[in-house]
């Protein structure tokens, strides 16, 4: 089984051709030469023909737009056919691509076997002059954003090709711009320099081109989806994973998570609609779609926590126990998890999270009865951090034994400023000899500072 390596177009200027097609190119390194012809109905004549025969092997096709079909004249005596498409920009065919199927050239065996085709236009080079503008990527996004496109985006502050930003991209669509701000803030990777250093302009170049390639050519997204289902899947669901074990850091870390899920949920219906109307596409296939492009902005956020030897899980058990803590986590499950535990390190972990949650007071109670207690003043940050949206967990956490004046790391913070944010009124709780417990959460302490 071979096939045509090679195609070199050039423009016709006859009254009866829309294109005309010269090749000399190679049959599994065999030189051969190509002449096509396609009229303005669509009607392709030609053939092609190995030099050191001279032979020529007659071709008649059709051309449907994009849609092209080859076939070998019965006067050949070889039965060739060809399916694929075109891709034309600015009246020139730059490539054909498809399925060749059949008995290609006299050196080979009779074959039912189809191979991939992909034909090149050796004249015609769109990445030649390093920049890809919205007309092309509109024209033949099939050529520009496919694996093997010529495009270097670089990997420092400048890349090599530059890529017109461009309407359709999906930064640039108006309900996804929540989407995207809540992402880029979760990730917050930011140029400092002798920091991060220049890598950060690649990252988001990258990022950029890849909401281009969404918006312009769906179906390369849901290729690489399906590719390996598996991997994606199983990334897919570790890259949730670690973002819902980031958000359990803070209480801050988590409003963004939920903000997160929340834009998603109501970003998927929208694109779904949004590739339905602008690209035909059927309601699943939309959806898909969809589904694959949401994907781009989660793992924008996540950042390149999962690319470690293409392990996407969490490999310690500490991660996989804080995991399993959520709002909707009872009592009784909660119990049942400690009887799993056999590190403190996990119960540290637990009541982390479960502060960060909210969860309701006699289960952070029972935590410090079962080894929590331990924790109240230890890691880098005072638990007290962890409450500020729960005024009564505050309270309870420092009549256990919080110390309001624990200092960090850097021990410059002699007091903390806590905030009420559900509230929005300011409680400077500071050091003092009389008991917390006489002090009203429902009015603040005036202390001088």
């Amino acid at each position: 089984m071979k096939f045509l390596a090679f195609l070199v177009i050039f423009v016709s200027c006859s009254a009866n051709s829309a294109y005309v097609f010269n090749s000399d190119g190679n049959v599994n390194d065999v030189p051969v030469t190509v002449n096509l012809s396609i009229n303005d109905a669509g009607k392709v004549t030609g053939h092609y023909f190995y030099k050191r025969i001279g032979k020529p092997i007659g071709l008649v096709g059709t051309l449907k737009e994009k849609d092209l079909k080859l076939f070998t004249t019965k006067e050949s005596g070889i039965n060739e056919k060809f399916v694929g498409y075109a891709s034309i920009l600015d009246n020139q065919i730059v490539q054909i691509k498809g399925k060749w199927q059949g008995r290609l050239g006299p050196d080979t065996s009779l074959s039912g076997k189809k191979v991939d085709a992909h034909l090149k236009a050796t004249s015609l080079n769109i990445f030649e002059d390093k920049t890809i503008t919205c007309h092309e990527m509109r024209s033949v996004p099939e050529i520009v954003f496919a694996d093997d496109a010529d495009i270097d985006l670089g990997s420092g502050y400048r890349g090599f090709t530059d890529i017109e930003d461009c309407r359709e991209s999906l930064a640039n669509i108006s309900f996804l711009e929540n989407l995207n701000r809540i992402a880029t803030n979760i990730r917050s990777e930011k140029y400092i320099q002798g920091c991060t250093g220049t890598i950060y302009y690649a990252h988001y170049r990258y990022f950029k081109f890849s909401l281009q390639t969404a918006g312009f050519w769906p179906p390369i997204i849901n290729v690489k989806a399906k590719a390996s289902p598996k991997i994606f899947s199983f990334k897919k669901n570790a890259t949730f994973d670690y973002l819902y074990h980031w958000s359990l850091e803070s209480p801050y870390n988590y409003r963004l998570y939920t903000l997160l899920l929340k834009e998603i949920n109501q970003s998927i219906p929208r694109l779904t609609q949004h590739y339905m109307e602008n690209f035909n596409y059927s309601a699943p296939f939309a959806k898909e779609s969809a589904e694959n492009a949401i994907m781009l902005f989660v793992d924008w956020a996540a950042g390149t926590y999962s690319e470690n030897n293409g392990d996407y899980s969490f490999s310690s058990k500490n991660s996989l126990i804080k995991l399993k803590i959520t709002e909707k986590t009872t009592l009784p499950e909660l119990k049942s998890l400690f009887k799993q535990l056999d590190s403190d390190e996990h119960i540290e972990q637990i009541l982390r999270a479960s502060l960060v949650l909210g969860i309701p007071k006699n289960f952070i109670q029972y935590i410090i009865n079962n080894g929590g207690s331990q924790f109240l003043n230890s890691g880098n940050e005072s638990l007290l951090t962890l409450t500020l949206d729960h005024p009564e967990i505050l309270v309870y956490l420092i009549n256990a034994g919080a110390k309001v004046d624990l200092k960090t790391l850097l021990e410059k913070h002699h007091c903390i400023t806590l905030f009420n944010l559900t509230m929005l009124k300011p409680y400077k709780l500071y050091y003092r000899k009389e008991p917390i417990s006489t002090i009203s959460i429902n009015q603040p302490v005036n202390y001088p500072v």
